[in-house]
C-alpha cells in the first residue's frame, strides 16, 4: 500500500466520526504539511495533539498557543528514572548510578 493509499484509508475510517489524533515528534514544517489534510474534520469535535521540539513548527501549525515544557534538572529526572524503573519505594542498584545519570 503506498502512502496515496494509506492516507485514502485513514480519511475513509474517520469520516463522520470523533477523533483525537496524537502526532509525536515532527520535526518539519514539510511533514506535517504531507498529513495535515488527511485529518480535515474539526468541525465535529475533533481534535489533533501535535508535540515537537521545534518551536518553528508549533509556530507554523498555529491553531493555538504552543505550550513549551521546560527541561527537568538532572536530581528530578534521575528520581523520575528510578521510580520507574525500580519502583518509588526500591533503591536502585550502585552500580546501575553512573549509566543512569547519563542517560537522563
Amino acid at each position: 500500500m503506498d502512502d496515496n493509499e494509506l492516507a485514502d484509508l485513514v480519511q475513509k475510517n474517520f469520516k463522520g466520526r470523533r477523533y483525537l489524533i496524537i502526532v509525536d515528534d515532527i520535526w518539519s514544517r514539510g511533514v506535517w504539511d504531507s498529513i495535515r489534510g488527511i485529518f480535515s474534520n474539526y468541525e465535529n469535535g475533533s481534535r489533533i495533539l501535535l508535540t515537537t521540539r521545534e518551536i518553528e513548527v508549533a509556530v507554523y501549525v498555529n491553531t493555538c498557543s504552543p505550550h513549551e515544557m521546560n527541561l527537568m534538572d538532572l536530581e528530578n529526572g534521575w528520581k523520575l528514572l528510578c521510580d520507574k524503573v525500580f519502583g518509588p519505594k526500591h533503591d536502585h542498584p550502585p552500580e546501575l548510578e553512573e549509566i543512569g545519570k547519563e542517560m537522563v
